[in-house]
């Protein structure tokens, strides 16, 4: 990222699941003047005379993301980071509950109940792996895509969630 920048090369990048995580420690870790370390290294860069500017040639868009989303913004805002795009599976374990990025008692509970299409299932029906263009393209996949689709415990949240058709949420579709 430092040699691109040197460079001013512009680069978008997209980070997947743990890549999220990834994208997130080496900002960090540049914010801190290439240090492990916050006390060491400068505080996440709060005190570096070229906030804002740093990272400024790079873009990033997070798909399914593991990491936290408000404890790694202010970091690519002090770099100069642009975020284009934020999407994932409001059911998506590893962005909801691995990246805490929700406290919404229905999504950390759908979570749990489609963990199993995470770790086990078909990438089409996977709320983490695929994103969809919206709740009823997921739904067709679930019903009549490859893999297991529901059991009875997602078929009975899935009635419920109907109402509000809440399943899937995004933010700039970035791959348009």
């Amino acid at each position: 990222m430092q040699d691109a920048q040197i460079a001013k090369n512009k680069t978008k990048w997209i980070a997947h699941s743990q890549g999220g995580l990834i994208f997130a420690e080496a900002v960090r870790y540049h914010l801190n003047g290439n240090r492990s370390w916050a006390i060491t290294g400068g505080f996440n860069g709060v005190f570096r005379k070229d906030k804002g500017e740093s990272l400024n040639m790079h873009s990033v868009a997070f798909h399914g993301n593991a990491n936290n989303n408000l404890r790694s913004k202010p970091l690519f805002g002090r770099a100069g980071i642009k975020i284009l795009a934020t999407r994932a599976n409001e059911y998506d374990f590893v962005n909801t509950i691995l990246g805490a990025n929700s406290i919404n008692p229905w999504r950390l509970l759908g979570s749990l109940v489609y963990l199993n299409h995470v770790t086990h299932g078909s990438n089409q029906q996977s709320p983490h792996t695929l994103m969809h263009e919206d709740f009823e393209s997921w739904d067709e996949q679930m019903s009549k895509g490859p893999g297991k689709g529901r059991n009875k415990l997602q078929k009975g949240f899935n009635a419920i969630d109907k109402t509000g058709r809440s399943g899937v949420k995004y933010i700039n579709n970035f791959l348009k």
